[in-house]
């Protein structure tokens, strides 16, 4: 049987199907018909739903290698101008064109650097490691040349090479203090320790160490036990344990400093990723045994990126029920109150945006442009006109950035150069809402 061919049809073509065949089709066969159009409708949009979560879930398994606009355009026949001068609004005879050339001869063309390569890591990547200078034996800087014994040697660039040697992660030095005893009043003097040694046993920069390996690298400290006995250098399990929580006092109050700092940021980026906490869960399924409502469910790590005016950024965590826009806010809440609003940058989850404090709200493009990227397959021209605006906004914003400049001249250089096609697409996807030319089945 020879498959049939595929038609789509807009929502105002099924109507007008419809107004046709109620006045020749008996009542109960245009109910049918209408039950049928309506089921193919629907079950076409659930196999194009379906293959976009196919096609989410496939690129968070394996990442997303499409989404540049040079891929998109060999995969589909996307195409910069906008699909039809139908979707634009009563008046505007001009369909939007984000084609023209913008220039401005105050600034530099735009070249995008070159990516770099991966080849070794140079001396400069080991900034934390000492330096040893060695000097040529029996020869300085003026000197005649050994060689020749003519010409004379000068300083050049000197020849750096590096040397990595292996150790266990918490190293340990034996200090034998000379110790001195009076025959007659029994009286003991002892060397001091080094300048600048810990008098603990255990150097403040141990528990910072256990910290990063066990809670940023999760190896357990079991596994560092193993690993440290290996190495004829022992430390216990419960001993890494004791050490880390002796030390807690202090990360909690840098990290209540940080946030007070951060709450001080000219703009903020905040999102959610899912978490799981044991006891979160174990206390969640307790109280639903009982035959009660959890007030949450949900578990989540928010992070939230601060940059200050000086120009450093803070990085912050928190782990619980409260979604990044609860989060937000009791950072928030620290905010000097002469200061201006801050800019928050987020995706547009509904969560991220609670509290009343005053803020100025910048929705991130990114994870708009990816919705069309997901379903430019079933929208190819469409979806071509809305990543075509975003590559012109995206190679503007290059631009300034190419161009060093600051935040106002960005803006200003926005102003001037993306306002249009903006403004544009601004009309073009009202038109789209309010006429739904795409809508088919």
């Amino acid at each position: 049987m020879t498959a049939p061919q595929f038609i789509g049809a807009t929502a105002e073509q099924l109507d007008e199907i419809l107004a046709l065949a109620k006045m020749s089709f008996p009542t109960l066969q245009y109910e049918l018909l209408i039950g049928i159009l309506a089921t193919f409708s629907y079950v076409m949009r659930s196999l194009q739903d379906a293959k976009t979560s196919i096609k989410r879930f496939r690129n968070m398994l394996f990442g997303a290698s499409t989404e540049s606009a040079r891929n998109l355009a060999k995969m589909t026949s996307a195409t910069s101008e906008p699909p039809s001068a139908e979707g634009m609004p009563p008046g505007d005879d001009t369909p939007p064109s984000t084609s023209e050339a913008q220039s401005d001869p105050k600034v530099k063309p735009f070249s995008r650097p070159r990516r770099p390569g991966h080849g070794r890591n140079g001396a400069a990547k080991y900034s934390n490691s000492p330096v040893i200078t060695i000097s040529v034996s029996g020869l300085k800087s003026g000197d005649p040349c050994p060689n020749c014994k003519v010409g004379k040697v000068y300083e050049s660039p000197p020849k750096t090479i590096v040397k990595v040697v292996g150790q266990p992660p918490l190293t340990a030095t034996v200090y034998k203090l000379q110790h001195l005893r009076c025959r007659l009043c029994d009286a003991t003097v002892t060397a001091p320790l080094p300048e600048g040694t810990s008098s603990s046993k255990y150097d403040p920069s141990c528990a910072s160490m256990l910290a990063i390996l066990r809670y940023g690298s999760g190896v357990p400290f079991y596994r560092l036990e193993g690993l440290q006995g290996s190495l004829n250098v022992p430390l216990p399990d419960s001993t890494q344990w004791q050490i880390v929580l002796d030390a807690v006092p202090a990360p909690a109050a840098v990290f209540a400093e940080l946030i007070s700092q951060a709450a001080q940021g000219d703009v903020l980026h905040c999102d959610d990723t899912p978490a799981k906490i044991l006891s979160d869960i174990a206390a969640r399924k307790k109280i639903e045994a009982a035959g009660q409502i959890p007030e949450a469910k949900a578990i989540n790590t928010s992070c939230i990126l601060s940059h200050l005016p000086q120009g450093n950024k803070v990085v912050l965590f928190f782990t619980g029920h409260p979604h990044a826009g609860t989060n937000l806010s009791n950072v928030l809440a620290l905010r000097a109150s002469e200061l201006e609003p801050p800019i928050q940058m987020s995706d547009a989850l509904a969560s991220n945006f609670v509290g009343e404090l005053v803020r100025i709200f910048a929705k991130c493009m990114t994870h708009s442009r990816r919705n069309f990227v997901d379903v430019i397959d079933h929208f190819p021209q469409e979806c071509g006109y809305v990543i075509d605006i975003f590559g012109t906004i995206y190679a503007n914003d290059a631009q300034a950035r190419d161009q060093k400049m600051s935040p106002a001249e960005r803006l200003l250089y926005h102003q001037a150069h993306s306002a249009k096609p903006m403004h544009e697409f601004n009309l073009w996807m009202n038109a789209q809402l309010d006429q739904h030319p795409m809508l088919s089945i």
